[in-house]
């Protein structure tokens, strides 16, 4: 009972990681004040919709490619860039995690945002940024493998009670 257990966390944690980071969108609202301010919120989707969460952003001065370091083990440093948005709450990434999103895809978001954050025409701003890389891909069928060993289970479980039962 336990091998099956353990599979299961196995497969359902790691396939849920790597969707969780390599699967996801963002969709950014903005909204220019009378007095010339940008305030906005940012929704980050995960698992297809699943899971969401909000931010609220007020005075959003610009749209950066935020470069950090991390460091899992003394001396070995990952250098991990992304794009964020600088406000009076501080540096908000757009998405979230680590992720292998190619630079000119952030450089394009970076520079879409700061247009409509320079320009006056516009008072608002709706768009949806949209990831499904490498790591999401290799998490899926972990994640799909998981989800019918979860569902499988029960079935499983109910059919070899019934066996036992008709043969004592």
């Amino acid at each position: 009972m336990l091998k099956p257990t353990l599979a299961l966390v196995f497969f359902l944690g790691f396939g849920g990681f790597f969707v969780f980071g390599g699967f996801q969108s963002a969709t950014l609202e903005l909204h220019r004040s009378a007095a010339g301010g940008v305030d906005g919120t940012l929704t980050r989707s995960h698992f297809f919709g699943l899971y969401t969460v909000s931010t609220e952003l007020r005075t959003i001065r610009r749209a950066v490619i935020d470069t950090g370091t991390s460091h899992p083990r003394p001396g070995i440093a990952l250098v991990v860039s992304g794009v964020a948005l600088e406000s009076d709450s501080g540096k908000t990434r757009i998405f979230s995690g680590l992720s292998n999103v190619d630079e000119a895809y952030k450089r394009e978001i970076a520079r879409t945002v700061n247009q409509y954050l320079s320009g006056r025409d516009n008072r608002s701003f709706q768009e949806t940024f949209t990831i499904r890389n490498m790591f999401g891909w290799v998490g899926l069928p972990f994640l799909l493998v998981g989800i019918y060993g979860a569902l499988m289970w029960p079935i499983s479980t109910v059919r070899a009670r019934r066996v036992a039962r008709e043969n004592p």
